[in-house]
């Protein structure tokens, strides 16, 4: 019975300490997913209203100082990294929208 005794010791001893242990990495593992989804968060809300202000101020330029759009090339790009940071629904169908607009002031390429 005596020669059992250490072998309970070190089980009691080390069932906590892994318990610790495994605790302590899911804890770490779970923050780095907070600060990957929170920056992802804040890009998406980056682009968002960087082509929010665009659009708008393509459709200005081009209602109040009769100019030709000029924001196309960037709104796409922010479209991009609103997309690939998860954004979709409204932003997408403004784009959409903002595109076939767009389009309508292209000049057509006639041979």
């Amino acid at each position: 019975m005596e020669a059992w005794i250490p072998v309970i010791v070190a089980i009691v001893t080390i069932i906590p300490t892994t318990v610790t242990v495994i605790g302590n990495l899911w804890q770490n593992r779970q923050r780095k997913i907070d600060v990957e989804s929170q920056k992802r968060q804040a890009e998406r809300n980056a682009a968002k209203a960087s082509i929010e202000n665009a659009i708008t101020r393509d459709i200005l330029r081009t209602e109040i100082l009769n100019k030709m759009p000029e924001a196309y090339d960037d709104i796409m790009a922010e479209y991009e990294v609103y997309h690939a940071n998860g954004g979709n629904g409204k932003v997408t169908r403004e784009v959409k929208e903002y595109s076939a607009w767009y389009r309508q002031f292209k000049p057509s390429k006639q041979k």
